[in-house]
């Protein structure tokens, strides 16, 4: 039984299963108000401020990942060639977040759906995922280790294009990321998290070859497993 995979069903099969491309950044960039920015070339998602605790970080973006674009329910096609989601954790909602994020919000184009804490929704977790994954709960600054610091998750999921292979890359970060070029994209919009997850340090870990991951779960017992070398 794999407990992410199944607790976050639409998460992981955005990153998992419906697109040949993804990059999904989770986490902090440095200092930057970005935690956690993911792409799979059709569909954005951008969390620009912190949630409380790791099972709320993950129901933003699992949230993220169910909202569907415009006309795929009614027309059975999506109406638009890209879709933005800028999910609003609940527990740190400001007036400032609202109306920079909602005022743009146009269904299934635009969207910003604001998240409950996990365990409003039905059939929440039993356990407390910091408990059973307490050096990633510290890389995203929710506790303190001495051997881990704080840093950021990136995973990339890529299709060869002459072998039809998954390509898989796992890079886990630390410290200050650098600066993103500046951008005309429209404010309020999940433009605003892309290109801030590069560190200027080197990784604490860079895995390209020879690993396979094959889920949510797996990729969090492979970051917890690694980090536990530390």
């Amino acid at each position: 039984y794999n407990l992410l995979d199944a607790q976050c069903s639409y998460l992981n099969d955005w990153i998992f299963h419906n697109a040949t491309n993804v990059a999904a950044n989770i986490f902090q960039a440095g200092r930057k108000k970005n935690y956690g920015f993911m792409d799979n070339k059709f569909t954005m998602m951008y969390l620009p401020t912190k949630p409380d605790n790791l099972a709320n970080w993950l129901e933003c973006f699992n949230r993220a990942a169910s909202t569907k674009p415009a006309g795929v329910e009614q027309e059975g096609y999506t109406h638009y060639t890209w879709q933005s989601i800028v999910p609003l954790p609940r527990c740190n909602l400001t007036q400032q977040l609202m109306k920079k994020y909602k005022s743009n919000e146009k269904h299934g184009f635009c969207d910003a759906p604001i998240v409950e804490d996990h365990a409003s929704y039905p059939g929440p977790l039993a356990v407390d995922l910091q408990k059973i994954f307490p050096k990633i709960a510290a890389l995203a600054g929710l506790r303190k280790d001495k051997r881990v610091p704080k840093g950021w998750i990136s995973f990339n999921r890529r299709k060869d294009t002459g072998t039809g292979d998954q390509q898989y890359e796992l890079v886990i970060s630390k410290g200050n990321a650098r600066e993103s070029r500046k951008t005309k994209a429209p404010k309020g919009l999940a433009f605003e998290g892309e290109n801030q997850h590069e560190s200027v340090e080197e990784p604490l870990f860079q895995i390209s070859n020879g690993i396979e991951i094959r889920g949510l779960h797996d990729l969090f017992c492979v970051v917890e497993g690694l980090l536990r070398t530390l």
